[in-house]
């Protein structure tokens, strides 16, 4: 994601979830370092297409994530983004698997 420019993850679920016979019943796509350096934009951009993705597979349960730890603390972006995650979770009623408090 940290690149602006990656929906392979998007295209992929819509792939996967539009097959004819589909069983999938959850989503989860897990950051790697992504988050770290992720813009406000692109955790906005992110957070707008799982959300879309939730109206769009009602039948769906989509569990968003926090990025994992990198050792920037308090201070760094990582920090910042993960709690801009964490917030959209908390006051939208989402499914959250908080990688990063579960690391801490």
């Amino acid at each position: 994601m940290a690149d602006g420019d990656n929906l392979g993850w998007q295209r992929t679920t819509e792939d996967v979830l539009e097959r004819p016979g589909n069983t999938v019943n959850l989503v989860m796509w897990a950051w790697c370092g992504g988050v770290s350096g992720a813009s406000e934009s692109e955790i906005n951009t992110y957070l707008t297409r799982m959300s879309q993705f939730e109206a769009d597979y009602p039948d769906v349960i989509f569990v968003y994530m926090t990025g994992h730890l990198d050792g920037t603390g308090p201070g760094g972006n990582l920090y910042a983004r993960n709690n801009q995650i964490r917030d959209y979770c908390v006051n939208n009623d989402k499914v959250l698997f908080d990688f990063a408090d579960i690391e801490s």
